[in-house]
């Protein structure tokens, strides 16, 4: 079915979803946020004045469940904020000139006209997302436990665990520090006509406010096309990926790809220093390749001698190297009655944690720029299918649900910064312990991000449908009808040579801004160059014909 010529006039008074629920969701997201950050505040403080810290009785199961669930939620809480961040940026680019694309790499572009998300403020949400997520291996600190000879727990007796009150702060810290750039960006100055991640909402807001402006004749060209001039083209079947659209998607590719090396390098060093047992104190040479480390009760790691052939030969534990808590001679079981942590030991441990976790939350932080990427080009590639693209309002709760890669990303960030905890941990009586066998898992975790990264990355989506990846310009060429508010847009072929060839005068005029000589003309000039037109509807369409070139009107 054919469908009159669009209105290529005035976008005024395009519709785009403004998104209200998404709104009203980042601001109950960001109440939960304040409300989380004040409760690990005042129970840090609590007990941060009762000795450091409280003591706890948990089987090893609980043990393994509470970290992993307070990284989910560290991982809701920063998402959460991260949306309200990136939403104030994208429109903070536009105000500036400088929005290209839908999605962008939040934390390393900045704006010159909103504070939130200025460079220093961006440094500052990194950070605070590094310190939220180190904090969760250090809340629950635990201890080696046993009856055997050498079995040293300074754990007053019947208790497993220790409770930090100093990692407690850096959490609250970390989870204040994002609300307050967080709401800085909600309540700024610059105005978001949309809250929508949706390409098309982002696309026709532009087009409405921002003055974007369709390109005749670039029908059928893809974002890969963006720097060449409008020419009748041939429809492809198979179109290009992401990865030479975007040069940020190049970066994001290496640089995560480095990180994996990063972390296989990591592990095998810690195997050579401890296979070598002449290096360093505090190491443990075990042969347990388990997921869950084991840490056997008869090595005392503080007390470990550095020689070739080690006295103790039991190696039916985890493979480990041991960093002390001592500061200037004062060890964490100094006061044997009430043990607790010191304040400097604490600093170090929770420094060196920051420091292993960079390199992991930037890369998750990179790898939302490929799910984001290829979330808006499915999300454009509907117009194409049998169901065609709905424009209903949309929240940003069921935008995630219905992502397949975006809730991948989403279940997957917990689960590495938990591996993570299992390969650099705590003990109480220790210190920090770097485990080589779990380091190796993390970097096998790694690689499955990478390959999932790099999946999105040279995805060639199928069809001749061009591709946009949420380049806002390409959008606003390819769309030449805007559906009203509830109704469905399709994509396909609109004027073929054939239907051209029948047409008169009369009906090759539409309404809009273009005077009726300029129509005329623009419709013979199509007539002797014989090309047919593609475009969108709010009428189901054929598909675009590879025997024909296309250019559009």
């Amino acid at each position: 079915m054919y469908s009159t010529l669009p209105n290529t006039g005035d976008t005024a008074n395009l519709y785009f979803d403004s998104s209200a629920r998404s709104r009203a969701l980042s601001k109950v997201g960001l109440v939960i946020s304040w409300v989380a950050g004040f409760v690990c505040l005042g129970v840090g403080v609590r007990f941060v004045s009762n000795r450091n810290g409280a003591y706890l009785d948990l089987n090893k199961y609980t043990k393994e469940i509470l970290p992993l669930a307070f990284n989910v939620l560290v991982t809701c809480i920063n998402d959460s904020l991260g949306y309200i961040h990136t939403n104030s940026l994208r429109w903070a680019l536009q105000r500036e000139g400088r929005l290209a694309f839908n999605s962008n790499l939040r934390l390393f572009t900045s704006a010159r006209t909103s504070k939130a998300n200025a460079w220093y403020a961006n440094i500052w949400m990194l950070f605070c997302m590094i310190m939220s997520y180190a904090s969760t291996s250090l809340i629950f600190i635990g201890d080696i436990t046993g009856s055997a000879e050498g079995a040293f727990s300074y754990l007053p007796s019947s208790y497993t665990d220790f409770i930090c009150g100093y990692a407690l702060l850096t959490l609250a810290i970390g989870i204040l520090g994002q609300c307050i750039i967080a709401t800085a960006a909600l309540y700024s100055a610059v105005s978001c006509p949309t809250w929508s991640q949706s390409p098309i909402e982002t696309a026709a807001a532009c087009a409405a406010v921002a003055g974007i402006r369709r390109v005749p004749g670039r029908c059928l060209r893809s974002v890969h096309d963006k720097e060449l001039d409008a020419s009748p083209v041939a429809p492809i079947s198979r179109q290009k990926p992401a990865y030479k659209a975007h040069k940020e998607v190049r970066a994001v590719f290496f640089s995560i790809w480095g990180a994996v090396a990063l972390a296989f390098l990591w592990g095998v060093a810690l195997i050579a220093v401890i296979n070598n047992r002449k290096l360093v104190e505090g190491l443990y040479y075990g042969k347990n390749w388990t997921f869950f480390p084991v840490l056997p009760s008869s090595v005392d790691l503080r007390a470990a001698e550095v020689q070739a052939e080690p006295k103790n030969t039991d190696t039916t534990g985890t493979m480990t190297l041991a960093i002390l808590w001592d500061v200037y001679g004062e060890f964490v079981w100094q006061n044997t009655a009430n043990p607790y942590i010191p304040f400097a030991s604490f600093c170090w441990g929770f420094a060196l944690i920051c420091l292993l976790q960079t390199v992991m939350t930037v890369s998750l932080h990179c790898a939302e720029l490929l799910v984001n990427v290829v979330r808006d080009e499915k999300t454009w590639r509907r117009a194409s299918g049998s169901a065609g693209l709905s424009r209903k309002s949309t929240n940003v709760l069921s935008a995630l649900l219905t992502s397949g890669p975006a809730l991948t990303l989403f279940l997957y960030k917990p689960v590495l910064h938990w591996i993570f905890g299992l390969a650099v941990s705590t003990y109480f009586s220790i210190g920090l312990v770097m485990r080589p066998p779990q380091i190796i898992y993390l970097s096998i975790g790694a690689v499955i991000l990478a390959s999932f990264v790099s999946a999105l990355a040279f995805w060639q989506p199928k069809g001749h449908q061009p591709v946009a990846f949420g380049h806002l310009q390409t959008l606003v060429d390819l769309i030449d009808e805007w559906p009203a508010e509830g109704e469905t847009m399709f994509w396909g072929r609109k004027i073929g040579r054939k239907t051209m060839d029948s047409w008169g005068e009369d009906e090759a005029l539409v309404a809009g801004a273009r005077t009726r000589s300029q129509e005329v003309l623009e419709m013979d000039s199509l007539r002797e160059e014989r090309v047919a037109h593609a475009g969108t509807s709010t009428m189901k369409l054929e598909d675009v014909r590879t025997d024909e070139l296309y250019m559009g009107y």
